[in-house]
């Protein structure tokens, strides 16, 4: 695992696939050691328990995307998106970062506002909806399971290193996982 203590700029790969596998196998590392030095008390606690599970479960939802990523198997499509999120993530511009996640997981395609079928014909566009602009989570459940995985790791890389700004900062949900983060420079991030 030493080879992912240390963070590696993108030329130092010669392959995308790379790059990405060392960016989630990072985070992943860097979250697991964050968990396991906190202290006994912690651990024991609701949320101290909450957190290990959280980095539990996103560590066996990121293995098909892991899996592809070193098999070099992934599509086109999600490596270019993977890798800007990447890159974005590695220069804290989280906001763009979590733009690009969004056309990843829900894509551009128009979703239907209200009643779409309420005559005998079709409503005029409504061919769009079911087109190619579909989000990849909508395809099946190990994707659902590792953009969701992605979404913590990039989430964590954001608690993990902080902005200096509320603008570059993702809104997240204070109900989230990610409380327990709060000794991270959380407060660099006001919402």
């Amino acid at each position: 695992m030493a080879r992912y203590e240390a963070d590696r700029d993108r030329s130092e790969f010669k392959y995308p696939h790379d790059y990405c596998l060392h960016f989630f196998k990072r985070m992943l590392r860097e979250w697991e050691r964050e968990l396991d030095e906190r202290s006994d008390e912690e651990k024991r606690s609701a949320q101290g328990k909450a957190a290990s599970t959280k980095q539990k479960q996103t560590r066996q939802y990121v293995k098909p995307l892991l899996t592809l990523l070193k098999d070099r198997t992934i599509s086109d499509e999600i490596l270019r998106s993977t890798e800007k999120i990447v890159t974005l993530c590695r220069s804290r511009e989280y906001v763009a970062a979590n733009q690009v996640y969004l056309t990843l997981a829900i894509g551009n395609a128009p979703w239907p506002m209200g009643v779409t079928m309420v005559g005998i014909h079709e409503r005029a566009g409504r061919e769009k909806i079911f087109s190619q602009h579909t989000g990849h989570v909508l395809n099946d459940e190990n994707q659902r399971k590792y953009i969701q995985a992605m979404k913590r790791l990039m989430t964590y890389c954001q608690h993990k290193f902080p902005t200096y700004g509320p603008a570059a900062c993702a809104q997240r949900s204070s109900s989230s996982y990610t409380d327990h983060f709060h000794s991270h420079a959380t407060a660099l991030c006001l919402f």
